[in-house]
Order: structure tokens, then sequence, then C-alpha cells
């Protein structure tokens, strides 16, 4: 299985205890079946930023210091043919976490498109195909949502595959 490597620094919006525990589950049962990388549940708030880490951290909680916690719904799974979007949970209401998606650009002075964000909670990182992916939607509790508070905001050095990936510093919010 190939695993893309990524670079730089991801900014991550967890969900609170039980939602983590719950689709922590999920991900490893799913990542168990197919032999693809487990991880923490999480939103990727923004995603390979370039920079020295002294800053990115300064940056970092300037921008969760003046973030509250946030309410959402994760519900409706859907797939993609993209290894990190492979089958995911969407996030309701979306526009405060597009709201925050703007604010973190703003912080960290990034010139990137305002309306490219998806905000989703990952529940298999692969290459699986569709008919793959839509067996485990079946065989899963996805049908129900998952009601989370967004406490935590959690900074990660994501340097190559998900395996090497390392928490730098959470706050909460």
């Amino acid at each position: 299985m190939h695993v893309p490597a990524v670079k730089g620094y991801s900014i991550w919006l967890l969900p609170d205890k039980q939602t983590s525990q719950q689709l922590g589950q999920i991900i490893l049962r799913f990542s168990e079946k197919f032999l693809t990388p487990t991880f923490d549940p999480h939103i990727t708030l923004l995603g390979q930023i370039i920079e020295s880490e002294e800053r990115i951290i300064t940056l970092f909680e300037a921008l969760a210091h003046s973030t509250a916690p946030l309410s959402v719904v994760l519900a409706n799974p859907e797939m993609q043919d993209d290894f990190f979007r492979s089958l995911y949970l969407n996030v309701s209401p979306a526009t405060p976490l597009h709201y925050l998606y703007h604010q973190a650009l703003d912080t960290f002075d990034l010139d990137r498109d305002r309306d490219a964000f998806l905000p989703h909670l990952s529940l298999l990182y692969s290459n699986q195909s569709l008919e793959e992916k839509q067996s485990l939607i079946g065989e899963s509790a996805l049908s129900h949502e998952f009601n989370s508070n967004l406490e935590v905001m959690k900074l990660v050095k994501t340097e190559g595959p998900p395996h090497l990936w390392k928490p730098i510093r959470s706050i909460q919010l």
C-alpha cells in the first residue's frame, strides 16, 4: 500500500472525549480490516504549514487562545478517491469552521483558496475501492449522528506518513 507523505505542520480540532473514543474504535476497526494507517479522530483546520516551528507555535497559540469551543454534528459519511479523504464524516454547521479557517489563514498569513476548505473528520486513510468503502458504511454505526464539542486545538508535525506524525502542542479552547 502506497501511503502519501505530507510536509509541514497541521492544526487539528479534536472532538470531545466520548466522541473521540467512539470514532477511534471505528477508525481502528477500519484500519485493521484494510491494514491502513491509524490516526486520532480530528478535523484538520489547516495543513501543510511550512515555517519555523518556533513561529508556528507562537501563531498556533494566538489562534487557539482566540478560539471558543464549537458544537458540531458529524454525520453523512462520504467517500472520495483521495487517500486522506477516503471515507469521512461531514461536519455541520460548516460556517463557524469556515470562519475559523479564514482566521487561521490570516493568522499564518497564508495565501490559499478560501473556498477550498472542506470540514470533515476522516475515518479511513486508504486507496480502497469505492465498493470496499461502501461496504464499511453498511456494516458500521455510521447511520447515526455524532454530536460533539470541539474543545481542543492541537498542533501536529505532519512530516511523512501518519505513523511518523508528532504532536507538538494542545490547547483547551
